[in-house]
């Protein structure tokens, strides 16, 4: 697999809002709760996925500072392209959910069928539930 991913480690532990999990209640700032991260790592396995000959390569995103997109070819094949909003988004300081209209253009005619995930959240980055 190219872009030099070998490994995905995560850190585990209680009341770090880095975590994927907190497996327990431990006061009322840090109740027992999957957090956003747990959803990023299963985004990314998803799009790694079983594929051996994965080839990974960003794509440039002019105009776009805070979107970064990524393609996944095996055997020079498109399979997958990721596209990431990065904008930090949180109900409590912002009114209105940012949002990016992106076209993609140049894919060709071998593409027949796509299929869109999204990974949503009511609050945005104070999220502690209806993460999917």
């Amino acid at each position: 697999m190219t872009k030099g991913v070998e490994r995905v480690s995560m850190q585990l532990g209680i009341n770090f809002k880095i975590l994927a999990w907190q497996p327990i209640t431990t006061n009322s700032e840090h109740p027992k709760a999957v957090h956003g991260n747990y959803y990023r790592m299963v985004f990314t396995a998803d799009f790694i996925g079983i594929e051996r000959n994965l080839k990974i390569s960003s794509i440039p995103t002019s105009g776009h500072p805070n979107i970064t997109m990524y393609t996944g070819y095996n055997n020079d094949k498109l399979k997958k392209i990721a596209v990431l909003n990065l904008e930090l988004w949180d109900s409590a300081r912002d009114n209105y959910r940012i949002f990016q209209e992106i076209e993609l253009t140049g894919l060709g005619r071998l593409v027949k069928k796509v299929k869109v995930s999204r990974l949503t959240a009511p609050d945005g980055a104070r999220a502690r539930t209806g993460i999917t």
